[in-house]
């Protein structure tokens, strides 16, 4: 017999669910629909809140600015001293689990700055 319903339902469907008689099996039947009609509104009230959910999603993307860095584009590495912190801290504003860790590669005469790592192993 295919079926579409969850095993320990069809089980019982199959088997007639121990009811044999016609008593029984109107019970069982309005037992189902009890279920059904149960599961129609909780699936309403899931697609309300699902609607609810959405439109906020759309308010808060619509209110959404991405922060400003200062000056971004513009600090290089010729750039004052200044300038680079007031980037980097611009970076890591309101982190205060996230700092600079600086790094050094002599073999490749490279060096620089990272955010730390939980763990505590530098990068490079």
């Amino acid at each position: 017999m295919k079926t579409w319903l969850s095993g320990a339902v069809s089980k019982r469907l199959v088997l007639g669910g121990g009811a044999k008689t016609a008593h029984e099996l109107e019970v069982e039947i309005e037992r189902l629909r009890d279920r059904l009609a149960a599961n129609e509104a909780e699936r309403k009230e899931l697609e309300a809140a699902l609607r609810n959910l959405v439109s906020r999603r759309s308010a808060a993307a619509a209110n959404y600015s991405p922060p400003v860095i200062a000056d971004a584009p513009g600090v290089t590495a010729a750039s004052p001293t200044a300038e680079k912190i007031a980037l980097f801290r611009g970076l890591f504003a309101g982190r205060a689990d996230v700092f600079p860790v600086r790094w050094e590669n002599r073999k490749a005469a490279k060096s620089g700055y990272a955010p730390a790592c939980a763990n505590g192993v530098s990068p490079a």
